[in-house]
């Protein structure tokens, strides 16, 4: 009950013109933070070999069939979004470049979400004035940098992001 009423769609969707361009700016300020966040990322070459890069990194191999003589204890959930770089790409150099790239995507879906969120907290404000607020929030210095690491924060976000719109939807009777 946390968001009865907060989520009114019909006001919006009725101002189909409004509607349409609150879906244009949400899907390209998704493609916009995933690019910017990608082509940050590129500086990094390799992994910084921390052990949770490492853990999960191995984790996905060992999920895609590869042999490895390493244990850990971090989770396989990260890994299995990596697994199938490993499957698809033998060469390590471009299993990383794709690594960063679900990354970026990642974060580029969980601002996208924002965005919508936003829309239907905030429907009185300009799509301008909500724009400005998820691209400070996509400045987030911490979250830039996380795209060019293999740690789970990106797939973590865009798991949690689309909580509250669930919470809605059950309020709603949908679930």
């Amino acid at each position: 009950m946390i968001f009865k009423g907060v989520f009114d769609l019909e006001p919006i969707k009725n101002d189909s013109v409004r509607y349409t361009r609150l879906k244009m700016a949400s899907a390209l300020g998704g493609i916009a933070v995933f690019l910017i966040y990608f082509i940050f990322s590129l500086q990094y070459k390799i992994p910084m070999y921390l052990s949770d890069e490492t853990a999960y990194m191995t984790k996905a191999a060992a999920i895609a069939g590869y042999p490895t003589d390493m244990a850990s204890s971090w989770y396989a959930g990260y890994p299995l979004l990596l697994a199938p770089l490993f499957w698809i790409f033998s060469d390590p150099f471009v299993i990383w470049k794709g690594v960063m790239f679900l990354n970026a995507l990642m974060f580029g879906a969980s601002f996208a979400i924002l965005f919508y969120l936003m829309v239907y907290i905030f429907p009185d404000k300009s799509i301008k004035q909500i724009l400005t607020a998820v691209a400070v929030s996509a400045l987030y210095p911490a979250f830039i940098s996380m795209s060019g690491y293999s740690f789970a924060t990106p797939g973590f976000i865009l798991c949690f992001m689309p909580a509250p719109v669930a919470q809605q939807y059950n309020d709603a009777g949908g679930l």
